[in-house]
């Protein structure tokens, strides 16, 4: 028995192993929500995107939580035929994750328009990218008013289900809007399709989904994850033109924390914004800012660049008295794609 200790003399090693192996496992910490796809979702000019909602039925949200994930990150299915070896971080997964840490919440996952190669994430309806996936930022493509519209408009969905019944009770396609709930290993038990509230007749009454739901004027957390970031910083280049439109004023004044979760990408720049302009209009909206950061995109010696930007993006928030809040994870290990997951759980 203790022949075995040799393989962890390295304490290091071993809380490494530790870690690996537990973001690897399903997720099963938050087991009274429910998540559905809302498909196709409309936002400014025709742009369409899926939305994973994500909340526990059985309580009133406080606030509104809308996550923009990163590369390879999509529907458990998709993910196991080409991403299986990430698949623990499908999009509902991840919704569920985010939840957990918010319990209080609803979450709305934003899904990209397009996976190039079934891989990475492309937001399209959001910002320009080049033919290999690059961003291109601009200060007028029109990010924030497609956001703002969107999330109203998934907000209406929402409401008009909660009056149909529609949620929670079975998990069967609405032909009407294209969505569905699904099940996921948070929310069913092995071998069982049935949501949670199917599963228990006692709670079937607690599932009906609680109106304040769809309650426009709870607050808003914005989180950009990864590729993600993108979707974040484009907003930002847009601020000073969009700020004050009809759409996009309303959307701004609910948000109350702006989160960029080790954000990067495959480009050569604005990782993270270091304009101080640009910042300047960021700390204006009075916000609480946000950022965790793990080896794997500020200690990656290909894209050296990430962890610079990073270290400006802070300092410079600070010198414009922004409220910004750096948190740096699992700094005492390698980098490690898994870890880099796992700073979703540690918002």
């Amino acid at each position: 028995m203790f022949s075995g200790l040799k393989l962890f003399q390295n304490f290091k090693e071993f809380q490494y192993i530790i870690v690996t192996f537990m973001a690897c496992q399903p997720l099963l910490n938050n087991s009274s929500s429910v998540c559905r796809r809302m498909k196709n979702v409309i936002g400014d000019k025709d742009k369409r995107n899926d939305v994973v909602f994500c909340t526990n039925p059985a309580t009133k949200p406080k606030q509104h939580i809308i996550l923009f994930g990163g590369d390879v990150q999509d529907y458990k299915e998709n993910m196991n035929l080409y991403n299986p070896q990430y698949s623990t971080w499908d999009v509902e997964s991840s919704a569920q994750i985010i939840h957990a840490r918010f319990p209080d919440s609803a979450v709305f996952v934003v899904k990209p328009a397009q996976m190039l190669l079934n891989t990475f994430s492309i937001y399209k309806n959001f910002l320009n990218f080049d033919e290999d996936g690059r961003p291109e930022f601009n200060v007028d493509f029109g990010a924030l008013i497609h956001l703002a519209k969107l999330y109203t408009n998934v907000v209406k969905q929402i409401e008009m289900s909660v009056s149909d019944g529609g949620f929670g009770k079975n998990s069967q396609e609405n032909s009407a809007s294209g969505d569905y709930l699904v099940k996921s290993e948070a929310t069913v038990e092995k071998g069982n399709d049935d949501s949670i509230c199917d599963r228990n007749s006692d709670i079937s009454e607690k599932c009906q989904l609680q109106k304040s739901t769809a309650d426009l004027s709870v607050p808003v957390r914005l989180m950009g994850f990864s590729k993600g970031c993108v979707v974040i910083n484009q907003m930002v280049f847009e601020l000073k033109a969009f700020k004050d439109d009809k759409d996009v004023r309303p959307f701004l004044d609910k948000v109350m924390a702006i989160y960029w979760l080790d954000g990067g990408h495959i480009g050569t720049n604005n990782a993270y914004i270091t304009d101080y302009e640009l910042l300047g209009d960021v700390v204006a909206l009075n916000k609480e800012l946000h950022v965790h950061v793990t080896p794997y995109q500020i200690l990656d010696p290909n894209r050296p660049w990430i962890g610079i930007e990073e270290t400006e993006f802070v300092q410079r928030l600070k010198n414009l008295k922004g409220n910004i809040h750096e948190f740096k994870h699992f700094m005492n290990m390698k980098p490690s794609i898994k870890n880099h997951f796992k700073v979703i759980t540690q918002v």
